[in-house]
């Protein structure tokens, strides 16, 4: 007979891999967990355990224990032990959208290796959760969503979608994840425990079962609890039951009992951030901006480059996709991404390991990109191109046009160098350039897997000029050596306070503030820039942000800034503009130098700014505001897969900064000035109508409950260089391509020089030295019959409403058998557009995230398809050569 009430005990740890511990020192606990859990397993046949959602846990303790393996497959495949469906709890706000979705490639993967995955879509304590978590777990398959911060709406139980209409059944989980922590062993005094906690579970409920989650962080399952709930049942009602449940179960009856009842249950669209800084930890936004700063690098030169490159030189027969590598870097990465990792409110030795594992990345980064680029260059059309010339590719992997300043270094043998060089395009026409630098008779390093290490001597040039890229275009440019020799560019004029190009004229104020003029639209933007510094008093402030008492706001208003010409080519414009703002508080005077590195390059409608700030004291945070001039009661803000409006002033007390990806923007009838971000997540649209984005912050406290010693790195002591830039336009954000433009800031096209002869570097120095034996030996080329056009493209996108579409991933399959092409829609209405694969292919399919097949797709062509997306809907294109 069905009950009137059922307690549902959840058994589980909430496993922050580190924390206000490290993680070798938590995992030294996970081990002791992870053995006592196993033998709780083997001797109760009936005791059911949740891993917290995630699967690395189970990689830690295998590193140690590897032959308890098949004990925990055993309990996976017997649904006792339940796994996955993420490899981490990751922050959803401070990762990219391809990261949570590479955690769930991985995650499910490695459950499925152990013999199942939890399908629930388990979020026990992330700082608020993103509006397309619905469509993003719906992707995988997944339709319920069980979570803890982020919402005070009231019904326990309700729909949570995402604009595109995908969908999952939620429960808020009343009183946290550990509302019944742990049960005394006295049952009369675990039946009070649990009806009282159960009563607050069925307050604003629907079903008539209670969520109870008996564990919380780090803590080890309960030993006894077989033994307390038959002690218990004895003293219930007869139309009360209690069992140990699952997560996957309570939800499935959830559904069951609402369809079965015909229960109405609310339906919610957006982000879920409801609360205000006590409640989803703003100052987590920015904390430790130097962590962000290198994890957004990491992820756009892996999503923008790395993969693009290997995908498209797979495609072509090239070269065989590095599959192992890439799953090696992303979870490397992702290991930084819980949310007390890449929150930045853990110990100081969890940051220091974040920021080795990053070294880590890029080591093996910088080695395969240069691979890939060698080999697309190697295999470049050298008809009638003269054999003493190089080649200088630049690599767009963004699908839209965009004319830009690029950077070139250019490497000539001394002994070759004619002193002078010029560039041409495939078709004949020359390309002017500035050089930037020249050094001469350096050393390059020479490697060879055949031969040993050996050195060069070169003269090496780097070199600026300014190219169109149509799309994900590879376009090459050739140098050819001629008499005549260059010399460093000079700048045309050695003190100005005025910069301009085509789209913008900028007037630097003698305290450092810029006036912005938009010529498109007349528009000024005054006084932008002004730094402002307020004092920081939470006792929680890693993770919350809290203006000190009395007047503690102190600008640089009244400052008498320096103002130096860096660079004034007609390419690009530079000014450094550098002062010292007096901090006084608490009867200490600080002094806070600041310098802002300001440039205009021709062609571009974003003026760049890098800011350094040279910290010494502590407990502050450092802002830059920007003015707009517009009046508007809403702003809006890049999200992984999205694009999200939040009114300027928040329905919540304590909610003035809100996290932004890449951008943040307020718009208003024929105008908007948009502020674009590296790595810089943290805003405010203030009263007043300004933006100001945090670029530094300085805490060390990460609760005074968890005792232990203070975070001096928190503090940021010492110079800390950020990247953003003001964008002024005309329209709407899509017409002017903000996201666009933001992501172009982060990972503009990348550029690679290579010799005519692809051998030039690549010979090390000679071992054997005998008559009619080579000294340096090299490897015949691969695939010699496969040769690639200067101007080659991946693909072309095109679509009905401009800008609407943004590329996410373009990269080889999971099965090896096809590349993926990843799009959303970032519109409010849908969009229609066609990819064209720049090779033919045989088959398409539409995929899920998971890159199941969902449909096959028709060829236009035979390189073609054309798809409708709906609002904000997640698109997935596998292609089959």
């Amino acid at each position: 007979m069905k009950k009137a009430k059922l307690y549902s005990i959840i058994s589980h740890t909430h496993w922050d891999r580190e924390w206000y511990l490290p993680f070798e020192a938590f995992r030294v606990r996970l081990v002791e967990l992870m053995d006592n859990l196993l033998d709780i397993l083997e001797r109760d046949k009936n005791y059911r355990f949740h891993l917290d959602a995630q699967t690395i846990v189970l990689e830690d303790y295998l590193e140690i224990r590897r032959d308890r393996r098949p004990d925990i497959e055993r309990f996976v495949k017997e649904g006792r032990l339940l796994i996955g469906p993420w490899y981490v709890q990751n922050d959803f706000h401070l990762t990219d959208g391809e990261a949570t979705v590479r955690n769930l490639i991985i995650g499910r993967s490695i459950a499925s290796s152990f013999g199942a995955c939890m399908e629930t879509g388990y979020a026990a304590d992330q700082f608020g959760l993103i509006s397309q978590l619905p469509q993003i777990l719906n992707g995988f398959g997944i339709d319920t969503c069980v979570f803890g911060r982020g919402y005070t709406r009231g019904e326990r139980q309700f729909y949570w979608e995402s604009e595109d209409g995908s969908r999952v059944l939620c429960e808020h989980m009343a009183n946290w994840y550990n509302n019944l922590q742990r049960l005394p062993a006295d049952p009369t005094a675990a039946l009070g425990l649990i009806k009282s906690k159960a009563a607050l579970c069925f307050e604003n409920a629907k079903g008539s079962a209670a969520l109870l989650m008996n564990g919380v962080d780090h803590l080890e399952a309960q030993e006894d609890l077989s033994e307390i709930i038959d002690g218990v049942r004895p003293l219930l009602d007869e139309n009360e039951e209690v069992i140990q449940d699952t997560l996957p179960e309570y939800m499935s009856r959830l559904r069951a009992e609402i369809e079965a009842m015909g229960l109405e249950l609310k339906c919610y669209t957006g982000e879920m951030r409801d609360g205000g800084q006590g409640t989803v930890l703003t100052g987590t936004a920015s904390s430790r901006i130097k962590l962000k700063q290198q994890n957004v690098r990491t992820q756009s030169s892996i999503v923008n480059r790395f993969e693009p490159k290997y995908a498209f030189l797979s495609a072509l027969g090239l070269k065989d996709y590095p599959s192992d590598y890439s799953k090696y870097i992303w979870k490397t990465l992702i290991q930084n991404h819980p949310h007390d990792s890449i929150c930045g409110c853990s110990v100081d030795a969890v940051h220091r390991h974040m920021e080795d594992r990053t070294v880590r990345i890029w080591e093996v980064l910088n080695e395969l990109e240069a691979r890939a680029d060698e080999c697309y260059m190697s295999h470049l059309d050298r008809t009638r191109i003269p054999e003493n010339a190089f080649f200088i590719t630049c690599f767009s992997d963004s699908p839209y046009k965009r004319k830009s300043v690029h950077k070139a270094t250019v490497d000539i043998i001394s002994s070759e160098d004619t002193g002078c060089f010029t560039l041409w395009d495939s078709k004949g026409r020359s390309i002017p350039f500035e050089v930037r630098s020249i050094e001469r008779e350096i050393p390059k390093q020479v490697l060879s897997p055949i031969n040993l290490p050996g050195t060069k001597t070169v003269n090496r040039y780097v070199i600026a000029f300014s190219l169109t890229l149509d799309g994900t275009e590879k376009r090459t440019l050739i140098g050819i050596p001629c008499e005549g020799t260059l010399s460093v560019t000079q700048n045309t004029r050695h003190r100005t306070r005025n910069l301009e190009n085509e789209h913008l004229r900028v007037r630097i104020n003698q305290n450092g503030t810029l006036d912005i003029t938009d010529k498109a639209t007349g528009a000024v933007i005054r006084n932008a820039c002004l730094i402002e510094d307020n004092s920081d008093e939470d006792n929680m402030s890693l993770y919350c942000y809290k203006l000190g008492s009395g007047d503690d706001i102190v600008t640089s208003r009244d400052v008498r800034a320096r103002i130096e010409t860096v660079l004034d080519t007609r390419l690009e414009k530079s000014v450094r503009v550098s002062f010292t703002m007096s901090v006084e508080r608490k009867g200490q005077r600080n002094k806070l130098p600041i310098e802002l590195l300001v440039t205009l390059k021709a062609g571009s409608r974003r003026l760049e700014i890098e800011a350094t700030v040279d910290n010494s004291y502590t407990y502050h945070r450092v802002r830059a505001i920007v003015p707009t001039g517009i009046e508007a009661d809403t702003n809006y803000a890049g999200q992984p897969f999205d694009i999200v409006e939040r009114k300027q002033v928040s329905d919540f007390s304590n909610d003035e900064m809100h996290p932004c990806t890449g951008f943040v923007g307020i718009e208003s009838g024929e105008r908007g000035v948009a502020m674009l971000t590296e790595g810089l997540y943290e805003y405010e649209h203030t009263e007043s109508g300004e933006l100001a984005i945090t670029l530094l912050r300085c805490a060390e406290d990460i609760g005074k409950y968890l005792g232990g010693p203070l975070n001096p790195d928190g503090q940021c002591i010492g110079r800390t260089t950020v990247k953003f830039a003001i964008y002024p336009y005309s329209g709407d954000r899509l017409k002017a391509g903000v996201a666009q433009e933001a992501s172009d800031l982060i990972s503009g096209a990348s550029v690679h020089f290579q010799h005519y002869d692809s051998n030039k570097f690549v010979g090390g120095r000679p071992f054997v030295q005998a008559a009619g034996v080579p000294d340096i030996f090299y490897r015949p080329q691969e695939h010699p019959e496969i040769v690639i056009p200067l101007s080659a493209k991946a693909f072309d996108l095109t679509q009905n409403i401009e800008n609407a579409m943004m590329l996410s991933a373009y990269k080889d399959s999971e099965d090896g058998k096809g590349q993926i092409v990843r799009l959303y829609n970032t519109a409010d209405k849908s969009v229609e557009f066609t990819l064209r694969l720049g090779y033919k292919i045989r088959k398409a399919y539409l995929v899920d995230l998971a890159e199941e097949i969902m449909s096959e797709l028709s060829i236009k062509r035979g390189r073609g398809v054309t798809l409708s997306a709906r609002p904000k809907q997640i698109i997935t294109i596998k292609v089959e050569r």
